[in-house]
């Protein structure tokens, strides 16, 4: 996402929530809905473009600041 090219990801992992709307998902159990993802991406420019858009502005919630932030603040959290 971060080098601006659309996403395709498993279905049955973190990876969509992490993704959220910014990239599509599959089963990856079914190589048949695999191919659709891959496929839709490969042939369908306003949704390879949306997907882009999207993971541009998704990879700004995730950053080293933000990791380390959140880091402090639990344990902030366990010390008081």
């Amino acid at each position: 996402m971060m080098a601006g090219v659309p996403v395709t990801v498993a279905n049955n992992t973190t990876l969509p929530e992490i993704a959220g709307d910014a990239a599509d998902t599959f089963d990856p159990y079914d190589t048949g809905d695999m191919s659709r993802s891959m496929e839709r991406i490969l042939t369908d420019k306003v949704f390879r473009d949306t997907l882009v858009v999207r993971g541009r502005e998704r990879v700004k919630l995730y950053s080293w600041r933000n990791a380390a932030e959140a880091t402090l603040a639990v344990c902030a959290d366990l010390c008081a």
